[in-house]
């Protein structure tokens, strides 16, 4: 779809989109934020609905994603969050839910998600990977975000 024209916004745009959030100026870090809500909502079900519930945004933030980046005109759209909702969920499995470690997190997963260092930069300049780069150099920012923690709390990974 050219810029020109538009058409109406999904339930699968608005999956993208994080519910709104990415029409919110800075749309990364409010997306980013939806993840550290979503994680710490379902937290006190145990590690397994954590890991569930990541599980199944990804897939489906995954899906969402190529269709509206298709529709968008194959561009990563700044208002598409959903890729780091799943990056921030990434981030927060196995790790205690404090104060610290949710900005500890946060703060990670923003620096490897706007510096992108090594193969997070390779994947996200990648255009042969079209919607599937959109995602994928998110899930690589909230692993390397959550490696580093899982090291400074010294639980193996």
């Amino acid at each position: 779809m050219s810029h020109s024209q538009s058409a109406p916004i999904t339930l699968i745009d608005w999956w993208s989109f994080g519910m709104g959030t990415g029409f919110i100026w800075p749309s990364g870090t409010i997306g980013s934020i939806l993840g550290v809500a979503l994680v710490a909502m379902v937290s006190t079900g145990g590690s397994t609905l954590v890991i569930a519930t990541t599980a199944l945004v990804t897939v489906v933030s995954w899906l969402a994603c190529m269709t509206t980046y298709q529709k968008l005109g194959d561009e990563d759209h700044p208002c598409i969050v959903s890729d780091e909702v799943v990056g921030m969920m990434l981030t927060r499995i196995g790790l205690p839910i404090t104060p610290f470690s949710m900005t500890a997190g946060f703060v990670l997963f923003r620096f490897f998600d706007i510096l992108k260092p090594g193969p997070i930069a390779y994947i996200d300049n990648a255009d042969y990977l079209g919607a599937h780069g959109v995602m994928l150099d998110d899930v690589l920012a909230g692993l390397a975000a959550n490696l580093i923690l899982q090291v400074f709390y010294g639980w193996p990974i």
